[in-house]
């Protein structure tokens, strides 16, 4: 669990946020909107998640099974090959001067609180009758329109080929996070990365290395139960 924020920090910056509790926020999600619509929210597993120690105890979720029970969950993934260079540089240079974060946490990486939550939810039947979705981010751009049709009837949601575009522009739920979503932002469409674009090994410190080699069995792992396309 990264330790980027101090509690004298967190108490300064979201002082009016501190009442709230994950069972509250818990309530909201899975309470039905009354217009027959779906609620939606992407979330890291790293922070649903309490590591254990390694040394017997467990993992502890801040979310219990029942809640777990009354949600559909779909993963996606992305290789640390991609991910951990892309989230590096977010974190250096003059993109730390729009996202605030001035150093580079290995343990923000989420990959093995990622892989507790799946097995989590897959181990002990938690997606109860729905099945488990797990998507990898590659798939996902080189043929979304194949993915998603796969995810909404997984799911139960009606496919509509507006999913595959939208008006580029602010986003507000977004703000949150500054300079963490330029591109999506820019974009109109999902647009695939083409492989070692913008990652050059070269400029990247050892530290980066041995997060992308550490992480990348639980991408594997994970990557076996997700849709092939």
């Amino acid at each position: 669990m990264s330790q980027r924020y101090t509690d004298a920090e967190i108490r300064r910056d979201y002082s009016e946020k501190l009442g709230i509790t994950y069972g509250q926020i818990t309530n909201e999600l899975v309470s039905p909107p009354g217009d027959g619509k779906r609620v939606f929210s992407k979330d890291m597993a790293q922070y649903i998640l309490k590591r254990g120690s390694g040394k017997g105890e467990e993992d502890e979720f801040v979310l219990s099974s029942e809640d777990l029970r009354k949600m559909n969950h779909i993963f996606l993934i992305r290789s640390p090959k991609l991910a951990c260079p892309s989230y590096y540089r977010c974190c250096v240079g003059d993109a730390s001067k729009d996202t605030g974060f001035l150093h580079y946490d290995p343990e923000e990486a989420g990959y093995r609180e990622l892989r507790s939550l799946f097995d989590h939810v897959n181990t002990y039947g938690i997606n109860g009758s729905n099945a488990i979705v797990v998507v990898d981010a590659q798939t996902l751009t080189t043929d979304p329109e194949r993915t998603l049709r796969y995810i909404c009837e997984r799911i139960g949601v009606n496919w509509d080929s507006k999913m595959l575009s939208w008006k580029s522009g602010k986003v507000e739920e977004f703000s949150k996070w500054p300079g963490f979503h330029k591109d999506a932002e820019n974009s109109t469409g999902f647009r695939a990365k083409v492989n070692g674009s913008h990652e050059n090994d070269e400029e990247l410190p050892d530290i980066v290395h041995q997060t992308i080699a550490e992480n990348m069995p639980v991408y594997e792992y994970l990557k076996s139960f997700a849709f092939k396309g």
